[in-house]
């Protein structure tokens, strides 16, 4: 959740910290969702990289399939 309007930079990177997507834009104040298809990425582990003008979030996932 976002408490003002404000500069977004969503990135995925792989295991080796390639990174793979960046997406940046701005966002206006409040709860916001964004897709990652990940239909075309090989099995493995992920890092998805949410930054903002004060703050940064990172959350680890694997793809499986």
């Amino acid at each position: 959740s976002l408490r003002e309007k404000t500069k977004v930079t969503i990135a995925l990177y792989d295991v080796t910290g390639r990174k793979l997507f960046e997406n940046k834009g701005a966002q206006s104040k409040g709860i916001h969702q964004t897709r990652v298809n990940v239909q075309n990425l090989e099995n493995g582990i992920y890092l998805l990289r949410l930054t903002t003008d004060n703050q940064t979030a990172a959350k680890r996932f694997v793809v499986d399939k």
